[in-house]
């Protein structure tokens, strides 16, 4: 510290102590990381929307620049096509998915009796292979009467504040539908200006960070931009690709609830590590109530898709744009599930490959100049 200059020993001190404070106030610092993070969501909304739309909106760039010669309009009409494509499979999705799993909600519910009856049998079937005492089913049915009055009454006492409740409610929904237009006008300016907008990024990185830093900032954001593209793009096609195979299988086979468990099994499947998982017990769950034989054929169906997947499908798609040891995948999720939630459970992923990716290539440097060294 004695060489030092006193500019440098004040970096130092308040660095200390500013890791200090976040340290014994982490639960605070949490909190207001959290606030900003919520009054600024739409914008990263913004930046995501703009990040998937971009390598679309560049395909059709080059379509129509061989046709149209002015920038401009070729930059407003790849953007254009670019949100309409990316509507068109919402509502594909609304259209032609939301019905079929409404009417698997339908079944589902419609079959309750008989799933009651079933879990009587099943368990009335136990009490007399092992001698245990028998289910009182009376009292079943007088507490399931009890939670039906007190259901009443909270429905009696949710339609009696209706209005204020309305209120909120709409409230809540404008709230919602003006972030979505901000959302959307933000991702829309992002991409029309992508390009001043990266460089006033770059003059300013230039212009305020020493420049042996400038550069390195210049290549981690190339790396960060190349691992969470690549991830992006093959987490979905991969979601999408387990969860055609699935449906598939399950309409091969024969079992229930072929588009309602598809679908959860591709939605869940964008969790990272255990989704596909967690999907897959739900389902195994729901299956069990219509037939344990059923349950655990998919149960075995899934177990061979999932080996398919992580050894064929996985590796094919997303490739080794994650160079990421599983070790690392399971330590990245939890801490990322444990400091944000889902949210951080997506994203960890590939932040830790670019924070691996960092450390690996820092190393190899190291590693080169110790060797000169020694041979020198």
């Amino acid at each position: 510290m004695k060489d030092l200059s006193l500019r440098k020993k004040l970096i130092v001190i308040t660095y200390a102590a500013f890791l200090l404070f976040v340290v014994m106030k982490f639960d605070f610092v949490r909190g207001v990381l959290s606030n900003i993070m919520h009054i600024l969501s739409p914008f990263l909304l913004g930046v995501v929307l703009a990040f998937i739309l971009n390598k679309p909106m560049c395909f059709f760039e080059r379509l129509l620049s061989k046709k149209i010669k002015k920038k401009s309009t070729v930059r407003g009409l790849s953007i254009t096509i670019a949100f309409l494509i990316f509507l068109l499979i919402i509502v594909a999705v609304i259209w032609f998915i939301v019905p079929q799993l409404v009417v698997n909600a339908n079944m589902f519910i419609s079959r309750t009796g008989i799933y009651i009856n079933r879990l009587e049998v099943w368990i009335n079937d136990l009490s007399d292979k092992y001698n245990l005492k028998s289910v009182d089913f009376q009292m079943l049915s007088g507490q399931l009467t009890d939670i039906i009055q007190s259901v009443s009454t909270f429905v009696v006492n949710y339609i009696r504040d209706i209005v204020p409740r309305l209120i909120t409610v709409t409230t809540n929904l404008v709230s919602v539908i003006f972030n979505l237009v901000i959302t959307l006008v933000f991702a829309i300016n992002l991409l029309a200006g992508k390009e001043h907008l990266l460089k006033q990024i770059a003059q300013l990185n230039h212009a305020y960070i020493p420049e042996k830093y400038s550069k390195k900032n210049e290549k981690i954001a190339l790396i960060v931009n190349d691992i969470f593209g690549k991830y992006l793009i093959g987490q979905v096609t991969e979601a999408c690709i387990l969860g055609g195979l699935c449906f598939i299988g399950m309409n091969i086979f024969r079992f229930d609830y072929s588009v309602l468990i598809s679908t959860l099994i591709a939605v869940t499947a964008l969790i990272p590590v255990a989704g596909a998982w967690i999907g897959g017990g739900l389902s195994f769950l729901l299956l069990a109530l219509v037939s344990p034989i059923n349950a655990v054929m998919f149960f075995i169906y899934l177990t061979i898709l999932q080996q398919l997947e992580n050894n064929l499908i996985y590796p094919r798609v997303v490739g080794s744009s994650i160079g990421l040891p599983g070790i690392w995948v399971i330590f990245a999720v939890t801490v990322g599930g444990g400091l944000f939630g889902l949210a951080g459970i997506m994203v960890s992923v590939p932040t830790m490959s670019v924070i691996y990716a960092l450390i690996g290539e820092n190393v190899k440097q190291r590693l080169t100049k110790k060797s000169s060294k020694t041979i020198n």
